[in-house]
């Protein structure tokens, strides 16, 4: 998979998986590992059992996600340097609904995997 289609078929997976009522971090860890390295998801880790823990789910940068986001999800064109990626994603349709994000990717083991996700500006 290239790394557009990583972060679409790994966006499609998560908000379905939070609508259908899972915990994709602990629930599915073989679907997860699957799109997000392993590094990744060590960091989110580490920031859940500290002190301070998570105000946001980190994936969707928010406490709670809307329904309309699993159903309209648009990744941009990549933008790849090497063995790392770059790549737009939007959530939601037009209006106030919508979040846009910047999400970097790596390879490993030939794999595209989501690495960092950060809001947009």
């Amino acid at each position: 998979m290239s790394a557009d289609q990583t972060t679409s078929a790994f966006y499609k997976w998560y908000l379905h998986s939070l609508a259908s009522g899972r915990e994709p971090l602990s629930d599915d860890r073989k679907i997860l590992f699957k799109y997000v390295s392993r590094a990744l998801v060590s960091d989110i880790e580490k920031s859940m059992h500290s002190d301070e823990g998570l105000d946001e789910d980190y994936f969707i940068k928010a406490q709670d996600y809307l329904d309309e986001w699993e159903s309209n999800i648009v990744v941009g064109k990549p933008a790849v340097a090497g063995s790392t990626a770059s790549v737009a994603l939007q959530l939601g349709g037009k209006g106030d609904n919508h979040r846009r994000f910047s999400v970097a990717l790596i390879k490993e083991a030939g794999t595209w995997k989501i690495r960092n996700v950060q809001l947009a500006k």
